[in-house]
């Protein structure tokens, strides 16, 4: 199930994957990608739920304008998976008569974990909307475009996996993955590693990839920034429907108003959080006890002041004054004395002094 879970969040998140494995050039799929969402669908009337369908999202009049595109990841034996699928696919057919194509795309690691029986179903699994794909007759990682890499990756075994993935992340800088951000292909690419060493600590992994490393360098710090903007979007919006999902459970309990207020507050904390988290690990490392506090109390302030805080952490090591006063003007509404004469651990020390402290100080200035 965690590896379909990565699958269906590779799908999701870039869409023209799964047109590549279907068939379609890169350059299609590029084109065609933008025009679907992907996403689970549940049939009326029965218990069926279709995990993975990318539905198009531009539509004329009531009827779709494209085809849609069914994706089903199968990684254990199952005999019963084509009785499903095409029970699935038909009913889905029957409910939704405007569609004008359909095509159908079904994942294995490799050729034994196809059911044993296929004749009932061969003018299906030899129609041209229909596409099996077996991951191990794909290339090796080091040989295939980033994008159907990324499927590879996900199932080589511990032995070639740390090879594999350190030669994605040096390929990154140089490739691109439609809708992937640099920021969200190193994320993928760490996440999918540790969803194969789940026994080791995330610095582990991290360690065994080289991000240490990695992340002082002049591309990491343009994707941090890059992937800034969009994560600060993307956590408003992902805190906004977290919010109103848990508001409205509490609602039910506690009145609708009270729990839509408390649900939208947790959600954006909880994804600020996740903001500046890294953040703070790229300035400081591993973070201590008053670091890892300051996270829940930077997550409280107000937004103009949280983003101020931000963006002064994502600023080079050589503008470091310039983040100090805008994390205290951010903290406390007010400028710290004179930095000067102060060396770089100083700076540093002062900068986390700033962000730990939970009022402004006594005495005005830089503390000692």
């Amino acid at each position: 199930m965690k590896t379909d879970n990565l699958f269906y969040r590779l799908f999701q998140e870039a869409p023209a994957i799964l047109l590549q494995l279907g068939g379609l050039s890169p350059a299609e799929s590029a084109q065609q990608a933008s025009g679907y969402t992907f996403r689970s669908v549940e049939l009326k009337q029965t218990a069926f739920r279709i995990d993975g369908v990318l539905l198009p999202h531009s539509l004329q009049g009531d009827a779709y304008d494209r085809p849609v595109w069914f994706a089903e990841v199968q990684f254990q034996k199952d005999q019963e998976l084509y009785h499903r699928l095409f029970s699935e696919l038909t009913l889905f057919l029957r409910q939704n008569p405007t569609i004008p194509d359909w095509r159908v795309v079904v994942l294995f690691p490799r050729h034994s974990l196809e059911p044993d029986r296929t004749d009932l179903y061969r003018e299906f699994l030899q129609s041209d909307r229909m596409f099996r794909v077996f991951i191990e007759d794909l290339p090796a990682t080091a040989d295939l475009p980033l994008s159907l890499a990324l499927v590879k990756l996900i199932t080589e075994p511990e032995s070639k996996a740390i090879d594999a993935a350190r030669n994605l992340l040096e390929r990154v800088p140089q490739e691109t993955v439609e809708y992937l951000s640099i920021a969200d292909l190193l994320d993928l690419i760490k996440t999918i590693v540790m969803y194969k060493f789940e026994r080791l600590s995330r610095e582990e992994i991290e360690a065994m990839l080289g991000l240490a490393d990695l992340k002082q360098t002049r591309v990491y710090q343009e994707a941090l920034e890059e992937g800034l903007e969009k994560g600060l979007e993307r956590g408003l919006l992902q805190g906004l429907e977290r919010g109103l999902e848990q508001g409205l459970e509490r609602g039910l309990e506690q009145g609708l108003e009270r729990g839509l207020e408390r649900g939208l507050q947790e959600g954006l904390r909880r994804d600020r959080q996740e903001l500046v988290k890294p953040l703070l690990e790229r300035v400081f490392g591993d973070l201590d006890e008053s670091l890892q506090g300051a996270i829940v109390s930077l997550s409280e302030l107000s937004p103009d002041r949280f983003v101020s805080v931000l963006l002064a952490l994502s600023q080079p090591v050589e503008q470091r004054k310039t983040a100090i006063v805008s994390v205290w003007q951010a903290r406390f509404n007010q400028n710290p004395e004179s930095l000067d004469g102060l060396n770089e651990a100083q700076l540093l020390d002062t900068l986390k002094q700033a962000i730990v402290s939970s009022s402004i100080p006594s005495q005005k200035g830089v503390p000692t």
